[in-house]
């Protein structure tokens, strides 16, 4: 399967600790045999302007199965832009709050996701985000995975991944 990685996170020779776990996924997919190319930022410099290199190398990119962009925004966003082809996009953070947005974007919406995966900090996390859960979806939910977060990361209490239909 050929994967188009985004992400405004990655290694670079002057920031080779950015997205440290954005080239963990490139090589565990690589490992299983997929094709990864990579639309990415391997530096802190730049500015917002940086962005605009992110979308320009999203956009050159061979016509890929499925797109993958790590954080909504921007990488979702221009993920959703540029790639023409099923999106998977990891939310956490703040994002969370645009996993709507991205999906329009992207051509579709909430009431098409299928799956979603929800990690949390603590679990006492759960039952606040089970009541936000049932805000975006009061009625037929999608099917749910849940985990604890087995490390911490700073300001991060969730993270979630969707599958949506185009």
């Amino acid at each position: 399967m050929r994967i188009l990685l985004v992400s405004q996170m990655y290694p670079g020779p002057d920031a080779p600790d950015l997205g440290t776990f954005v080239a963990q996924v490139e090589r565990e997919l690589a490992a299983r045999g997929n094709e990864i190319e990579l639309a990415v930022l391997d530096t802190r410099a730049g500015g917002k302007l940086r962005y605009l290199t992110l979308a320009r190398r999203a956009r050159a990119a061979s016509r890929p199965d499925v797109v993958y962009a790590h954080f909504l925004v921007p990488s979702g966003l221009i993920a959703a832009l540029a790639g023409g082809a099923p999106l998977v996009v990891t939310a956490h953070g703040r994002d969370v709050r645009n996993i709507g947005a991205i999906l329009k974007a992207a051509g579709t919406s909430l009431d098409r996701i299928v799956s979603a995966t929800v990690i949390v900090l603590e679990e006492s996390d759960f039952a606040g985000m089970n009541e936000e859960w049932l805000k975006w979806f009061p009625a037929d939910p999608p099917a749910r995975q849940g985990a604890k977060l087995p490390v911490r990361i700073p300001g991060m209490k969730v993270s979630i991944a969707v599958i949506a239909e185009a």
